[in-house]
């Protein structure tokens, strides 16, 4: 065991060296690249500074230099100036105080007087306490300011002693026979005692001597502050002088007196703020240098600030001497030493990242300690991380720590900009959306052009002008006449759109004869033709809009708005710094700090990953947030979707998989990774069977938002539909009952359609209408660029198309979906495949549509409408409004077509116009109706007939009808029939049949009588109505004869008629079977028709005494006989003469047949005659009688017959003068 301890102490020791001596190595050699932050004694290129400083503190007293500035900016080294010159400094005469007043408060200036006051004083109390607290107590033993006393145990033990030995020498002093109490034993002599007497006396003076000595400093130092004697009351230390400095000023002096300091440094005075201390130290240097006491010259050097005096003449009046120094280190040169630096510690550090950074740095201090911190940080963190990253991490750390400690508690701004991401995803998105719904504004525009040629659009506008101006002839531009058709041509119509057009026009000059005037100014303005051609549109924008229609616009804008969607998702899978990187998002920079975050997240220096750069990576550990998710998801407590979750596969861990089945397992991140890794695919159906599709406002808000947000929205609208899909909950059928906007509609629509499986998309569609909605979409071909998938969509969904927008659509699907028959049979995709795959042509397609189809030689296009004619008819044929001029041969195929229900031939019949020619092509029962109906056979009587034949001799309501149209008739009319087809009795049988059918219109039964062959001697019209019976006498149908007759007069009274359309045929024999009554003999002779010749004979053959009883005939007959028109007999004269009414006309009559009179029938007519005239057949009378041509003519008669004696004009009346004639008659 004795033989062991020394080698086992020996072992300790060599232990202790070994790690102390190893330790030392090892901190040595890890320190190698570190730096202190404390201002340094070795300053580089400082003897400039240092010979101002001696030269001002050598001729101190000469140039009475008392305070002394170093001016600089922060970190400029002022500190590390003056402790080098301190060390290098050979005057012994100097002696240096250091006085540092470094605060860490923000800076700023306060208007508040009280606090400015009290801030001045506590500066002021710095300065005492460093002035002092320097110091040892005994080099200062006269001062009122004590400190606490630090005793040793030698001092203790001494001063105890000598207190013991004082008061033993004071015992012994005055009670020397205490030693005899004490000491009984011993026998004390009497030397000793007297040498015990002296010694105490001396120690009892000594004793003494320190006492009064102590008092007296005690005394001197001794303030007292108040005396009170009874109830009066004097205050002697009154604080009256609030200033530190002034209050302790005597100890200020004496502080100078007892010690040697002569150079008094003072630094970070400037950093209050406070210029008045500045006042106050040179108020007290000026008290020190003028003290009797103080036998030296003080000196205070200040180091400051440049911009610490804001008046240039105060910092030059304050300081005696100034030196100011230039910054060793700022923004502009910091990058050349951080560059130096680090690129020793990781070689693979971005230059243009120092560059950028050290902008921001302008202290070697900051400097330094950002070299520090990232050699601990890229010790203690992984390997693997960005230096870059790491360095720009640690200057922001240093720059803004503030906002760094915030930053590890998810606070700060930089967190926030960070934590903006979505933000920024979703304002991008927004922007994009505007973007392609203004692409979409433009096509829609585009496609709804109806006019698609610039010339046809300026003829619009030509057409306003040629309406307004009058007479116009042509247009006069440029000394040249134009045509209205010229003026079309860009460089004519420019004119017009500058108002610089003239036009010459046709004045009326009479009403026979127009004038061409030349030149004329056109008054119109172009701008007003523009709004009344298009309100909505200038001529410039419609122009461009048909440019871009030829130009492939739609096809380009389309494929730009596919390139939008793909920008779109590039984004929402964007890094931080490729999002910031595009100008369109901005962050605010309105100081330093906003500036370095702008700069640092834009470049991708800092980003979303920045808690690896912040914090050490430990196993199975959870950050703050995930904890704080975790435990909200326990409370069932909802969180922000856009909660920022960490270590997300270490959170999945401690969840249990029911939480998946609950809504506050909602977050982007967490959804994120569940899609991207396999590893978890049983919490990420759970996920979506329990939560995703359970159609609360919740969940749906959070499927709009990850769609926007989220990073994997492939795989989320893969799962999603997958879930999703079912008869009761279907994502589709959702989508449309919902209230979402359309934009959101179709987003969604676009996502599942690109996203979901096929297999998915086929069940989503059996409980929704996606498969309608698909066939709706003209576009869905061209939503993104998989061929392949979409032709699966479109075979396993049987998509029939409703409308196709070819532009963007490649030759591979077009053909695809032609060849498949992926389109409804529709007029508009019908031309789409004719104008790709065929001979197209515009004008047939439009009239004569199943024509052109059949001759586009786009045989699968063709054998598709024939297997599906009867939808072929419905949706295209009959909607075709031009589609009425169809080929004949083309029309009797798709009239004898058995898959044609009778409904649309009958529509078909109606809506063409090309006409049948014959019935014999028509094979299918019914059909013959049918045209004849609708009148869409080409009119013949062979076809009437057959028709006839085959309706068992009877005339059809559909023939009927045919024969009711006038046009039909009018053509009938044309054609005499044929009285041998098929034979004769038939067609006469045919004929009694038409010409006694009651049911036809008038008007064709006029037309069709034109047609008949025959003059029927015996028809039974009786039955017939009035106006056809007028019509079968007009069109000479019915023959003059008795029996014909006698069927008019007695059933329609139109036997007067007949006789008026056929008078050649009376004969004496017929006048003889014919019998006629007064009326009739009245309407016989007004006829304007029947000649007077037969009237003649009618007449003669009628009784006489009937007609000289009627005075209607008489009348007629007093007429026609003065014309001439007949001839009558004297008595039928006669009775004329005397039974008419108008006198005048017998008068006439009378002069003209005076012939066949004798005297006695004149004066029979004569006394039938009105007075005067009765008077002339009285003898004597002198009547007197109106003078005029037919009464001169009547008397010359009277006269020349003998009748009268004589006449003579005579004037009657003296006022009223009347010329006549007076008759003289003869006497008895």
């Amino acid at each position: 065991m004795t033989q062991k301890l020394p080698t086992r102490i020996l072992q300790i020791i060599i232990k202790e060296l070994k790690i102390k001596f190893c330790k030392n190595a090892k901190l040595e050699q890890s320190n190698s690249n570190f730096y202190s932050l404390s201002p340094t004694d070795k300053v580089e290129n400082g003897q400039c500074y240092f010979d101002a400083l001696g030269w001002a503190l050598t001729n101190r007293k000469g140039k009475n230099i008392k305070n002394i500035a170093l001016t600089g900016s922060y970190g400029s080294g002022k500190s590390s100036i003056l402790q080098s010159f301190q060390k290098v400094n050979t005057d012994k005469s100097l002696h240096f105080l250091n006085i540092s007043l470094a605060t860490f408060k923000e800076e700023k200036e306060t208007e508040d007087k009280t606090e400015g006051e009290n801030l001045q004083r506590l500066i002021e109390l710095s300065i005492l306490q460093q002035l002092f607290y320097r110091e040892k107590d005994r080099r200062l033993p006269d001062s009122r300011l004590k400190k606490i006393t630090s005793f040793s145990w030698t001092k203790l033990v001494s001063s105890a002693l000598g207190c013991v030995t004082f008061i033993l020498s004071l015992v012994f002093l005055f009670q020397p026979q205490i030693l005899s109490t004490f000491f009984p034993n011993i026998l004390i002599s009497e030397t000793t005692k007297t040498i015990i007497h002296y010694i105490s006396l001396i120690f009892s003076a000594f004793g003494f001597f320190i006492i009064v000595l102590k008092s007296i400093r005690t005394l001197h130092n001794l303030k007292i502050s108040k005396l009170n004697i009874k109830n009066a009351e004097i205050e002697i230390s009154d604080n009256i002088n609030k200033s530190v400095l002034n209050h302790n000023l005597e100890e200020i002096l004496y502080f100078f007196e007892v010690t040697d300091y002569n150079v008094i440094v003072i630094e970070d005075l400037d950093r209050f703020q406070e210029t008045e201390i500045f006042t106050k130290l040179r108020e007290i240097n000026l008290l020190i240098n003028n003290s009797k006491k103080i036998n030296k010259d003080v000196i205070f050097v200040y180091a400051v600030r440049d911009d610490m005096f804001t008046d240039d003449k105060d910092r030059t009046k304050f300081f005696d001497f100034i030196i100011p120094v230039i910054p060793v280190i700022n923004s502009s040169n910091s990058n050349e030493i951080l560059q130096k630096e680090i690129k020793a510690i990781a070689g693979n550090v971005s230059e243009s990242l120092i560059d950028d950074i050290s902008l921001f740095i302008d202290e070697m201090r900051v400097l330094y300690n950002i070299i520090n911190e990232f050699q601990i940080y890229k010790k203690l963190l992984s390997e693997k991380l960005s230096p870059d990253k790491l360095l720009a991490m640690i200057v922001y750390k240093n720059i803004y720590p503030c906002d760094f400690v915030k930053l590890s508690n998810y606070n700060g701004d930089l967190y926030q900009t960070i934590n903006k991401k979505h933000e920024y995803i979703k304002q991008q998105s927004e922007i994009l959306d505007k973007i392609i719904i203004g692409y979409k504004e433009e096509i829609q525009k585009l496609d709804t052009l109806k006019i698609k040629d610039i010339k046809e659009l300026r003829a619009l506008y030509i057409l306003q002008y040629i309406n307004k101006l009058s007479n116009i002839k042509t247009f006069h531009i440029n000394n040249q006449n134009y045509s209205f058709e010229d003026v079309l041509e860009d460089d004519i119509f420019s004119y017009f759109i500058v108002n610089k057009v003239f036009y010459n026009y046709y004045s009326h000059y009479n009403s026979n004869y127009y004038h061409l005037q030349n030149g004329i100014q056109v008054q119109l303005q172009f701008a007003d033709i523009e709004k009344q051609v298009d309100s909505k549109h200038t001529y410039k924008e419609r122009q461009q809009q048909i440019k871009d229609w030829n130009n492939d616009k739609v096809k380009d804008l389309k494929n730009k708005i596919l390139a939008s969607e793909q920008k779109k998702e590039e984004q929402r899978k964007a890094k931080l710094s490729n999002l910031l990187s595009d100008k369109n998002i901005t962050i605010e920079t309105n100081d330093n700090k906003q500036k370095l975050v702008n700069i640092l997240l834009r470049n991708g220096y800092i980003d979303e990953n920045y808690l690896d750069y912040i914090s050490l990576f430990h196993e199975g550990s959870l950050s703050k947030n995930d904890h704080t998710f975790r435990l909200n998801i326990k409370s069932q407590t909802n969180t922000d979707f856009n909660h920022n979750l960490d270590k997300i596969e270490n959170l999945i861990k401690k969840i249990d998989i029911d939480d998946f089945k609950k809504e506050y397992i909602l977050n982007y991140k967490l959804t994120d990774f569940l899609l991207n890794n396999e590893n978890y695919s049983n919490q990420r159906s759970t996920l979506f069977s329990y939560v995703l599709i359970n159609e609360s406002d919740y969940v749906i808000q959070f499927i709009k938002e990850f769609i926007h947000l989220g990073y994997n929205v492939e795989l989320f609208i893969e799962n999603l539909c997958h879930y999703w899909n079912g008869s009761k909950r279907n994502i589709w059928k959702y989508i449309i009952q919902s209230s979402f906007t359309d934009d959101i509609v179709e987003e969604f629509f676009q996502l599942i359609i690109k996203y979901a499986s096929v297999n998915d998309i086929a069940y989503i569609k059996e409980g929704s209408i996606l498969k309608q909605t698909i066939s709706q979409r003209k576009d869905f071909c061209s939503i993104f660029h998989d061929s392949n998938k979409i032709k699966k969509i479109l075979h396993d969904l049987s998509i029939k198309f409703e409308d196709i927008d070819i532009n963007g659509l490649s030759d591979e699907l077009l053909d695809y979906i032609y060849k498949n028959n992926h389109y409804i049979i529709k007029f508009d995709l019908l031309k789409i495949m004719i104008q790709s795959k065929g001979n197209f042509n515009q004008v047939d397609f439009d009239t004569k549509n199943y024509y052109a189809i059949l001759n586009s030689k786009c045989d699968v296009l063709i054998t598709y409408i024939e297997e599906n004619i009867q939808e072929y008819i419905n949706n295209v044929y009959i909607k075709l409004e031009a589609n009425t001029k169809e080929n004949e041969e083309y029309l009797i195929k798709l009239l004898n077509n058995e898959n044609i229900d009778e409904k649309s031939k009958t529509t078909i019949i109606q809506k063409v116009e090309t006409k049948v020619s014959t019935l014999s092509d028509i094979d299918t029962v019914g059909i013959e109706n049918l045209l004849f109906e609708n009148s869409k056979l080409i009119p013949n009587w062979a076809d009437i007939i057959d028709k006839f034949i085959s309706d068992k001799n009877t005339i059809s309501k559909p023939v009927l009808s045919f024969i009711n149209n006038i046009e039909n008739s009018k053509e009938l009319l044309k054609y005499k029939i044929d009285t041998e087809k098929p034979d004769k009795k038939t067609v006469d049988k045919f004929l009694e049949i038409l010409l006694l059918d009651d049911k036809t219109t008038n008007n064709s039964y006029s037309n069709i009588l034109k047609s008949i062959p025959y003059i029927y001697n015996r028809l039974a019209f009786e039955n017939l109505p009035k106006a056809k019976v007028e019509l079968l006498i007009k069109h000479n149908i019915l023959k003059l004869n008795n029996n014909n007759y006698t069927l008019l007069r007695d059933n329609f009274g139109l036997h007067i008629d007949l006789i008026e359309k056929r008078y050649y045929d009376l004969s004496n024999e017929l006048l003889e079977n014919l019998n006629f009554d007064k009326d009739d003999i009245v309407n016989i002779l007004k006829s304007q028709i029947i000649p007077n010749k037969n009237k003649q004979s009618i007449l003669d053959s009628y009784n006489e005494k009937e007609i000289i009883n009627s005075a209607e005939i008489l009348e007629i007959l007093q007429t026609m006989t003065l014309n001439d028109s007949i001839n009558v007999n004297k008595n039928i004269l006669m009775a004329i003469l005397t039974k008419t009414k108008n006198t005048y006309k017998r008068i006439e009559l009378y002069i003209k047949k005076s012939n066949e009179l004798h005297k006695n029938d004149i004066s029979t007519f004569l006394q039938s005659l009105p007075e005067p005239y009765s008077n002339i057949a009285e003898n004597g009378k002198r009547p007197f009688i109106e003078k005029n041509k037919v009464n001169l003519q009547f008397v010359q008669d009277l006269k020349r017959k003998d009748y009268i004696s004589k006449f003579e004009i005579e004037i009657k009346g003296l006022l009223n003068k009347e010329e006549g004639i007076r008759i003289s008659t003869f006497r008895n």
